[in-house]
């Protein structure tokens, strides 16, 4: 800020301080002491989705998830996407903590997928369909096979 001017807002600049205040709603929504009717109505938007999970999401996957969402929910996760960095995939780690859904490595008929009952069944990352855990879940085993194939071809 120059000293000495009178006037305006004072802030240093106007888009950083938009961005940073759309960030601040990341930080209410994280925060497990905030009980607010309006957090309530969020994770019961975005449940199908994958919940909390979706702020997993990669940029892409973000995007298309924020253009599901009303106008505010999307202008903030759409701020987030842009803040968070391009996946950089190293070693195997790196890709079992990628999420399946709205993955733009994974895609079928060249659509990003999403499958909202196996979702719903807490299979969101790559390394839930390798968790021993998911192989109990009989009503799911068609599926499982169904996105193991999808991920090997």
């Amino acid at each position: 800020m120059i000293n000495g001017y009178e006037g305006g807002l004072k802030m240093l600049h106007i888009k950083s301080f938009c961005c940073a205040l759309k960030m601040s709603w990341i930080n209410k929504l994280l925060d497990p002491l905030n009980f607010s009717p309006w957090k309530t109505l969020l994770f019961s938007s975005i449940q199908r989705w994958g919940g909390d999970n979706i702020l997993y999401l990669n940029k892409k996957g973000l995007d298309v998830l924020a253009g599901k969402l009303n106008p505010f929910w999307n202008d903030v996760f759409c701020n987030f996407s842009e803040l968070k960095s391009d996946i950089d995939i190293c070693d195997k780690n790196d890709v079992l903590s990628q999420s399946i859904w709205f993955n733009p490595f994974i895609k079928i008929n060249g659509n990003m997928c999403f499958h909202s009952q196996l979702c719903e069944n807490g299979i969101f990352f790559i390394n839930d369909l390798i968790s021993p855990d998911i192989l109990k879940k009989k009503h799911l085993m068609n599926l499982w096979i169904l996105i193991m194939l999808i991920l090997i071809l």
